[in-house]
């Protein structure tokens, strides 16, 4: 047997009774060595950042499953080992990665080598059993990442709002960033949120958008609270919307008024008053093994893993401090945050109320800053956010927490905007803090003077716990709208935030006293109190929404959004009449850009056309950035499309039941050659193309004919014609992209029903396409 966690100390508060009772029943949770964790953190980037050329595509629960669970060797020892001390598990996550053991302290103890102890937390009352260490056969290092409950203690996590007392400097009108409304310097109402941040009150109309709720410590939300904070506050909402509850671990939803928590009730309200009309669930978490802790965070965690569509956005107001979370559960916890990333769900966590101190050791007196948890998560996978004040102008609330992390290292996406603040930081503090670590928020709220209907009265609160709301409201109604484009959800939100400052509005006062300190200072840019600042959602859509859905939706979008457009668009259903499998699935998902990028050979080239991308249509970018920008050698662009009239012409001439305009019928002469040539059809030889060379399709090869012409728009007449279905299916998939036949362009010089110069399908464009969308 091998140690493979220990602790030197009893933390803090808690007493040590005795040995535990050797019947007592415990639930062990074991965390299993995952095949392609690497794997996964790789996946979660390439979606998230706009660089990449997977922006936007998510995971689905299988393919994160692939990455996370464990390999068939890991499973067959760990099982192994339990059988070897008659005891058996249970999976509890959809990977296989998460175990359960139900077993007693004396098998417990003989398990892992352990000596379980009773110990009673002196502010609650409650008792607890942990060991100091515990140890698992050397052979299963490799295969076992923790064992939990052990060395790590339940200390509350709960962040309570705070009274909102936060001094008022006076109004200088001549220092606000961004309008405020005066009555918001008073009472904050979800109304003055809309009007700050600029966040829409049209309800949503997505069904498949949704928030969820975190609430812990049997915490549950009185209905007859919600009904009355949504009648003063948002009279255009129907009163009597309300929510899902979701039970983990024995949570409850009595509703009984005199015994409802503040925090969720906070939650609540600030997500169904604030996301008008986007659905939203509450995760009502009990408390296993009698007593509150990380492990129903675990579970929490692995319930949301299960469902098939866990929600889009999920919030928790809740945190930990730092030095109280064990390593190897803080990596497990980050882990599973990033799977729910990569499937396209944004975790938001608020930074927390105790300033640089966490809050929770007494007095305030502590040699280093203390960070909070989940916000300092190893290359951070979800969104920490913090509060701010409107005094205006906009600053940093004095409780805010935000630091470094002491354990976990600063991701690459921060390096810039950290470092720029560390840099004006200098030496102050320095010893304090860990400047080299995974620096919090990311960015920040109001949290100050916010109202609340609870237990049938109106109050007034603060903290990151109405931050993290209204975040989560924000990032709801920008997925409203991509959902509604057709488009996947924001996920992982870091990458987006950290190249788009400028969609949030700076906040540059303020600071979060503690540890016998004044604490951080906000800054111009960056800082440990605000992050990037505060959230401007017309630039957050621009950013977030309007570039994807002009990105992906077609060659007419990019036209509209970005004022470019491929020169000759017939290439472009050439290019898709001539490649199989790829043409029937552009035609029937209606993204064929999308699809083009990810095609192999596409980003190889065959000669065809090169997809590239620009921001702007000024010169060609890596993959997946910005609009679509299409070139093509000239040499080759004339020569297939001489090839395709020449094509288009003899299966005209073979096919004299089609209609064929009689002021672009060419003369009988000009087909004679091409009408004796023995062509496949499209039908017969697209599904042999694939990704093979250029030069192997039938139109590579034909000689280009200058006396062919053809009219589109009469070409493909007969409905009965496979080759004519086909045909006029993509076009038709044109058309509903905003693309209109034009005919052909004909030259003045030469008999202008034989001597056509070009064919071409034309942008039907109005002025207002070429309007910036709002």
């Amino acid at each position: 047997m091998r140690v493979h966690e220990r602790r030197e100390e009893v933390p803090s508060g808690f007493v040590q009774n005795g040995p535990a009772p050797a019947d007592q029943v415990l639930k062990l949770r074991i965390s299993l060595v995952q095949n392609n964790s690497a794997g996964l953190e790789d996946a979660l980037y390439a979606a998230s950042a706009s660089g990449s050329g997977q922006y936007g595509q998510n995971l689905s629960k299988d393919q994160v499953n692939t990455f996370v669970a464990p390999s068939p060797d890991t499973v067959s020892a760990v099982n192994a080992w339990l059988s070897s001390h008659n005891l058996t598990s249970t999976t509890i996550s959809p990977a296989g990665d998460w175990l359960r053991v139900q077993t007693t302290v004396e098998q417990a103890n003989n398990l892992l080598d352990a000596n379980y102890t009773t110990f009673t937390h002196q502010k609650t009352g409650k008792k607890t059993i942990r060991t100091h260490s515990y140890s698992i056969p050397a052979s299963l290092h490799g295969h076992v990442n923790l064992v939990y409950p052990t060395t790590m203690f339940p200390i509350e996590a709960r962040r309570s709002p705070v009274a909102s007392t936060v001094a008022r400097r006076s109004v200088m009108s001549s220092l606000t960033q961004r309008d405020i409304p005066i009555s918001c310097n008073l009472t904050v109402t979800p109304a003055c949120i809309q009007d700050t941040y600029g966040l829409p009150a049209t309800l949503a109309t997505q069904p498949g958008n949704r928030i969820g709720v975190a609430g812990f410590d049997n915490e549950y939300v009185d209905e007859a609270d919600l009904k009355l904070f949504l009648q003063m506050y948002r009279p255009d909402l129907n009163a009597s919307t309300t929510f899902e509850v979701k039970f983990v671990d024995g949570g409850q939803n009595p509703q009984n008024q005199s015994l409802a928590g503040a925090e969720a009730v906070l939650d609540i309200q600030w997500t169904v008053g604030l996301a008008s009309g986007v659905p939203v669930t509450f995760y009502s978490v009990g408390e296993t093994n009698g007593v509150g802790g990380i492990e129903d965070w675990i579970d929490l965690a692995n319930a949301l893993l299960s469902e098939d569509t866990p929600p889009q956005v999920f919030t928790t107001s809740y945190s930990w401090n730092e030095p109280n979370v064990t390593e190897p559960i803080a990596r497990s916890l980050c882990n599973m945050y990033a799977q729910l990333g990569a499937r396209g769900t944004t975790v938001i966590f608020s930074s927390g109320d105790g300033g640089v101190d966490g809050g929770s050791l007494g007095g305030g007196q502590c040699p280093d800053f203390v960070p909070t948890f989940p916000s300092t998560c190893p290359l951070r996978r979800h969104t920490s956010v913090g509060a701010t004040v409107f005094s205006p102008p906009e600053e940093a609330a004095p409780y805010s927490s935000g630091g470094f992390s002491n354990v976990f290292a600063r991701p690459s996406y921060q390096d810039a905007t950290v470092s720029k603040f560390l840099t004006q930081l200098g030496d102050t503090y320095k010893g304090r803090y860990n400047a080299s670590g995974c620096g919090f928020p990311d960015i920040s709220a109001q949290g100050a003077d916010m109202v609340s209907v609870y237990r049938g009265r109106v109050t007034g609160l603060g903290g990151t716990s109405y931050s993290a709301p209204i975040i989560a409201s924000t990032v709801a109604l920008l997925n409203d709208e991509l959902i509604a484009a057709g488009k996947s959800t924001l996920g992982f939100l870091n990458p987006l935030i950290y190249a788009n400052s400028d969609a949030f509005s700076d906040v540059a006062r303020g600071d979060n006293p503690g540890c016998g300190t004044n604490g951080f200072t906000a800054v111009e840019g960056w800082d440990p109190l605000s992050g990037v600042g505060t959230p401007i959602y017309s630039a957050l859509r621009k950013a977030a929404v309007e570039v994807r859905v002009g990105r992906d939706q077609g060659y007419a979008e990019g036209a509209r959004r970005f004022r470019c457009f491929p020169r000759n668009p017939s290439s472009f259903v050439h290019l898709l009449a001539s490649r199989s499998p790829s043409a029937p699935s552009l035609m029937s998902s209606k993204r064929y850009p999308r699809r083009f990028r990810d095609k192999p050979a596409m980003r190889r080239g065959r000669n065809i056309l090169e997809i590239c991308t620009c921001p702007k249509c000024k010169s060609c970018a890596r993959p997946g950035e910005g609009g679509y920008l299409i070139e093509r050698l000239e040499a080759e662009k004339h020569r297939r499309e001489e090839n395709l009239k020449a094509y288009l012409r003899s299966r005209r001439t073979q096919r004299p039941e089609l209609r064929v305009d009689a002021t672009t019928a060419p003369a009988p002469h000009a087909s004679t050659s091409s009408s004796t040539r023995s062509l496949p059809n499209i039908a017969e030889h697209r599904d042999s193309m694939g990704d093979s060379d250029y030069g192997n399709h039938p139109m590579d090869s034909m000689p280009p004919d200058p006396s062919a012409s053809a009219s589109l728009a009469n070409l493909y007449e007969n409905p009965d014609d496979p080759d004519d279905i086909f045909m006029q299916s993509l076009l038709d998939e044109a058309t509903r992209s905003g693309l209109e036949l034009a005919g052909e362009r004909l030259h003045e010089s030469g008999d202008a029903a034989t001597r056509a110069h070009d064919f071409d399908l034309q942008a039907s464009v109005s002025p207002e396409d070429f309007t910036e969308p709002r």
